[in-house]
């Protein structure tokens, strides 16, 4: 912010300098402290806006978001920000990087329900805001409805949305008619579907007719059809894997539900009962935010530091280490005893003052090199990701983290992994850098020698292929089908109390419960009469690499324990054993889509993969 205004001052002195109006997207209730929150900017004064154009950009702390271009800010601009501890500020600049306004917005993180209305010329927004919602009392846990509201663009009518989920990090519930959902394309229609599957819940007010519109019918699985009552059945809505609720029609999705309600609580006229069934949806809206284990993944940190650790080239010098240990106890030999010795038998004693520098010089050059062997001079990446996904599902959610490692000084251009994908620097206080939508500038992540950097992605999803299966079976067994391209090593699956090792399937290939290794529930058990459990009965579902381990046994529980005690500081505050339906979880084991990464060669590629719930081609 300072090397701007200071820049702004030196190339431009006769500036204009104008009012931005800056506030987040949503609204000031729907907002994180820590993590994307995007903003809309609108001038002040137009006229002080230069037809030449320029740029708009996000600060926050010590990152930069990329430049948003404008060609005159007449209308509202959307403007990517990564917030750092509640803060965003906007700076407006001309084509030549003077500085012609500022603006600021702030930001809060409040674990509360919360409710997205796809319009602003509605009532019901301020008349359920505050109301309680039923839910589980956590700690920090507000249970005050929060609102916030999706503007509109007053030249076109178009909805200012995001092009990516992440933005959505503190929405339980979008509420929105079905018209406003056909009228999204690209990135924002991408970002709505992408936070559905990863585990939002999207509430549609249909009206009464057939539903053919692309995404819905996409969501649901097949196309909608509106059904007249009759004596055996209510009026609704039919097709795809829609089922029958008290809300009017929901499906899966994912992670996540779609709900096609029969009534219309965006109308004006409102009554108690509608306002208790919107409550109610905010009410299991709310309580999914506990399903997703990696969702909310704390933003550019690694709480135990074990992913760091896990993708950073440093870390792994142990032999060299060693090596190095035996050079120098050598020379210590050589240098102490062994020259001296020499020395007094010859009847030499000045010898060792020409033998020892020798020694010392060739004990320093062969530590040097052993260490730069170790260390390596190409540059190289690694990438670990978590994934989770609803059972038979092509596309899962969750979080990457892209490690690059470089021998000289290089700098970078670092691609997402899809369109709408967040990337943020874990280590911030590695110098500043750009958050960009689509990627890391160049200029901005620069890799020094035998440094490692770390970026985390937030926002995409992964492909899986055929998905994994999880069905269960007339006798009650459950089965799993691999159908994902690659091999599922270590796999386990839990179903209520009872869990069994599975080891690998192969693509292609199933098992059952029942064929597995029975797990004691060393995992979960012992951990229920620890204060924790006993003041919180939902801690014993969260994820514990060590009991987990324990339960396995041997060197297959050693190397669980090590592979999923990554994910523990990444899925902390979830349900990770879902009491909503089995889960499996496992490491994808195969060859690479890729092998280069921002122009370095991908080292390894890890992928752990969390499947919840019942679903797949039988």
């Amino acid at each position: 912010m300072l090397f701007l205004t200071a820049h702004a001052a030196a190339s431009s002195p006769n500036g204009t300098v104008d009012h931005l109006s800056v506030h987040p997207i949503f609204g000031s209730e729907l907002t994180v402290a820590d993590g994307w929150a995007d903003v809309i900017v609108r001038a002040g004064t137009p006229a002080g806006v230069p037809a030449g154009g320029g740029g708009l950009w996000a600060v926050s702390g010590s990152a930069l978001t990329a430049p948003v271009a404008f060609d005159a800010l007449r209308a509202p601009q959307v403007v990517p920000a990564h917030s750092f501890l509640g803060g965003i500020d906007v700076v407006l600049a001309d084509a030549h990087g003077a500085r012609i306004a500022t603006g600021s917005a702030r930001t809060e993180t409040r674990t509360a329900p919360s409710l997205l209305i796809w319009s602003t010329v509605t009532s019901l927004g301020l008349d359920l805001r505050g109301s309680e919602i039923e839910g589980r009392r956590d700690r920090g846990v507000d249970l005050k409805l929060r609102i916030g509201w999706v503007e509109r663009d007053p030249r076109t009518g178009a909805a200012l949305a995001p092009d990516s989920a992440a933005v959505y990090a503190a929405v339980d519930v979008v509420l929105l008619r079905a018209e406003d959902l056909a009228a999204l394309h690209g990135g924002p229609l991408a970002a709505l579907t992408t936070w559905v599957l990863g585990g939002g819940t999207l509430a549609v007010v249909p009206g009464a007719r057939d539903l053919t519109d692309t995404p819905l019918v996409a969501m649901v699985g097949g196309a909608i059809r509106h059904t007249t009552g009759t004596d055996e059945r209510p009026a609704g809505f039919r097709g795809g894997n829609l089922r029958d609720d008290a809300l009017g029609a929901v499906a899966s999705y994912g992670l996540g539900e779609v709900y096609l309600l029969d009534f219309d609580p965006l109308w004006f006229d409102h009554d108690a009962e509608s306002y208790a069934r919107v409550r109610e949806l905010v009410a299991r809206g709310f309580r999914r935010r506990s399903l997703p284990a990696f969702a909310h993944a704390p933003e550019g940190r690694d709480p135990n530091a074990a992913v760091v650790r896990a993708l950073d080239p440093n870390q792994g010098h142990g032999r060299a280490l060693a090596l190095a240990a035996l050079v120098l106890t050598a020379y210590a030999v050589l240098a102490g005893p062994v020259v001296h010795l020499r020395a007094r038998r010859r009847r030499r004693p000045l010898a060792p003052l020409a033998q020892v520098p020798l020694l010392s010089a060739g004990a320093f050059a062969l530590i040097v090199v052993i260490g730069v062997v170790s260390k390596g001079i190409a540059g190289r990446a690694r990438h670990l990701t978590f994934v989770e996904s609803g059972a038979g599902l092509s596309r899962g959610t969750g979080v990457a983290y892209r490690s690059f490692f470089a021998g000289r000084t290089t700098r970078l251009a670092v691609p997402s992994l899809s369109p709408g994908g967040r990337l943020a620097l874990v280590d911030r206080h590695d110098g500043a850098a750009l958050d960009g939508p689509h990627g890391l500038a160049p200029s901005s992540l620069t890799l020094r020698p035998w440094r490692t950097v770390v970026v985390q992605e937030v926002g995409f999803t992964y492909e899986l292929g055929g998905g994994v299966t999880i069905r269960r079976l007339p006798d009650g067994r459950l089965i799993v089908r691999n159908a994902t391209g690659r091999a599922l090593r270590d796999a386990i699956l839990a179903d209520g109390p009872s869990a069994t090792y599975l080891g690998s399937i192969e693509s292609g290939a199933a098992a059952t419960f029942s064929e597995g290794r029975a797990l004691r529930r060393d995992f979960e058990d012992p951990r229920r009469d620890l204060p924790q459990a006993i003041e919180e009965p939902q801690w014993a579902l969260r994820l514990a690499s060590y009991y987990l381990g324990a339960a396995i046994g041997g060197d297959e529980g050693e190397r669980v324990r090590a592979t999923w005690q990554l994910a523990e500081g990444v899925a902390a505050g979830s349900d990770f054993w879902s009491a909503e339906g089995p889960v499996l979880i496992a490491e994808l084991e195969g060859p690479s889509s890729t092998t280069h990464d921002g122009g370095l060669r991908l080292e390894s590629d890890r992928v752990l993969l969390r499947v919840v719930g019942e679903g797949g081609a039988p």
